[in-house]
């Protein structure tokens, strides 16, 4: 196609196929004597049809021509060809009419007859990423019978999603002033450049729901509302604490507010900590124990630390033997212990100075306690376990009482609950209801928290100390699934219990 050029035609042909020359206007046609012969003498002068290569074919006049030359087809503001170009929709890649295939979705026609890409010509693209207006370029290919340019615009539409917002926090303590959490927005994984949005904070000051509504523009099309909330602050409250290794000591931590208290210590090995905030030292050394006072629906969440201090248990100063009316003191270590009924509980117990110990209970009703000092609770009551440390060569015996106190297990037991809401309630304004998990009445005061919610939930529910579950403004449609965890304080008779149960909200 397009041929420019020598081509050798043997005297005994008559007729030329249209083939080799589609796309070209036949100038002239030369003998070998250079004498030309008119155009018109070849039927149909030119641009005859390649594609099904029998249209048309040229009729020879008499005599020998042995060359062919053409000219390229200008298609500048050319009447006789046509382009159609579909609109495409923003993805951030370059737009260039080329399917996952790689075929042309660009359309270039000459007189009706579909050009190829590449061959007849090539398309040049600008402003071809975001959404607006973006331009092709068709340049015609000489080689393929073509010249000039012509140029289409077309459309790059935005996209049009559901974005998704997250907010840098979902819970301020109110203090008058305004809150604003840093917005980020995604298509998906893909996070939005902020050129691309809009965002209106409303009701950020006073104590409440304030919302961060998202507008799209430029490659995005959609909007959403995200909600934060401002709650009364509340301070927890506690003092560093010095503890010698195998003893205890309390935290004593406060909050303001009426979130539950949670501890965790930074070092096991060093310190524990239990639910009460009771530390037990372990080994020298230094501990963090961070507490926490739960979010609840009208309280933030909040936190502080207290560092505790493990010394080492003293040492016994090694001394000279003594004679025998010179005998040193001997001390047993032990301390008081509460055990449930039918568990057991190590005393622990230790001598200063290596005497064997042995073991008696002043109540076997409420109390046994066996060789190796382990107790085994057998009612509720109060038994005194007497621990004798034997003479040594060096040390005098002796003897040291703990109290045993035995407490029944804790009553309570939980249930899984549900609960139905209205999505167009939710919408409006926050809900709350009462935890109905009791399915056995509890020993002691109960005290309720939030330990683990549906994610997408997380910041949508509140759960106060009394048990008042909250469902805050804008919550989705969906299925939540509470996780509360339930403390029964216990009595004197009664040991204190941790329960967890279920409770399944239902949005729709």
């Amino acid at each position: 196609s397009g041929l420019n050029g020598t081509l050798t035609i043997p005297s005994s042909v008559t007729t030329i196929s249209g083939t080799p020359f589609y796309g070209t206007n036949f100038a002239t046609i030369q003998n070998d004597s250079d004498a030309t012969l008119n155009v018109s003498d070849i039927t149909p002068a030119y641009n005859v049809d390649y594609q099904t290569g029998s249209a048309g074919d040229g009729t020879i006049g008499q005599g020998t021509y042995t060359r062919v030359v053409g000219e390229p087809i200008d298609i500048t503001n050319n009447a006789d060809i046509a382009i159609t170009a579909p609109d495409q929709t923003y993805d951030g890649t370059e737009k260039t009419h080329l399917n996952w295939m790689g075929t042309s979705l660009l359309v270039v026609k000459y007189n009706g007859k579909t050009l190829t890409r590449n061959v007849h010509y090539r398309a040049d693209y600008i402003n071809n990423v975001n959404a607006g207006t973006a331009t092709v370029t068709i340049v015609g290919l000489e080689q393929g019978g073509f010249s000039g340019s012509q140029s289409l615009d077309f459309t790059i539409k935005p996209k049009s999603i559901t974005p998704t917002v997250e907010l840098s926090q979902y819970s301020y303590a109110y203090d008058g002033t305004a809150k604003t959490p840093g917005v980020t927005v995604k298509d998906g994984s893909t996070v939005i450049d902020s050129a691309n949005y809009d965002v209106v904070i409303s009701d950020n000051v006073e104590r409440g729901a304030a919302s961060v509504a998202v507008t799209l523009k430029g490659n995005y099309i959609g909007s959403k509302t995200a909600y934060f909330y401002i709650q009364d602050g509340q301070v927890v409250t506690a003092t560093d604490k010095t503890v010698q290794a195998g003893k205890t000591v309390a935290l004593n931590a406060t909050t303001t507010g009426d979130g539950m208290l949670w501890y965790e210590s930074s070092d096991e090995g060093v310190a524990t900590v239990d639910y009460n905030g009771v530390v037990t030292g372990m080994k020298a050394g230094t501990a963090t124990i961070t507490i926490t006072a739960g979010e609840t629906a009208s309280y933030a969440a909040a936190s502080t630390t207290a560092k505790v201090t493990v010394t080492a248990a003293p040492t016994p100063t090694p001394t000279p033997d003594p004679s025998p009316a010179q005998k040193k003191t001997q001390t047993i270590t032990a301390v008081d212990k509460t055990v449930q009924a039918k568990k057991t509980i190590s005393l622990g117990a230790k001598t200063s100075a290596g005497g064997a110990l042995s073991y008696k209970s002043s109540n076997t009703a409420v109390a046994t306690v066996d060789a190796k000092g382990v107790v085994t609770g057998k009612k509720a009551g109060i038994a005194t376990i007497t621990i004798t440390a034997a003479a040594t060569m060096t040390h005098a015996a002796a003897t040291k009482a703990v109290t045993i106190t035995v407490k029944n297990a804790n009553t309570l037991k939980t249930k899984a609950q549900s609960k139905k809401l209205a999505l167009k309630t939710v919408k409006k304004k926050a809900q709350a209801f009462k935890a109905s998990v009791i399915k056995t009445k509890a020993q002691g005061k109960v005290a309720y928290a939030k330990k683990k919610v549906t994610a997408k939930y997380k910041k949508y529910v509140a759960v106060s100390k009394g048990g008042a579950i909250t469902v805050k403004k804008g919550a989705p449609k969906g299925k939540c699934v509470l996780t509360l965890s339930v403390k029964a304080a216990g009595t004197s008779k009664y040991m204190p219990a941790t329960k967890t149960a279920k409770v399944t909200i239902t949005i729709k």
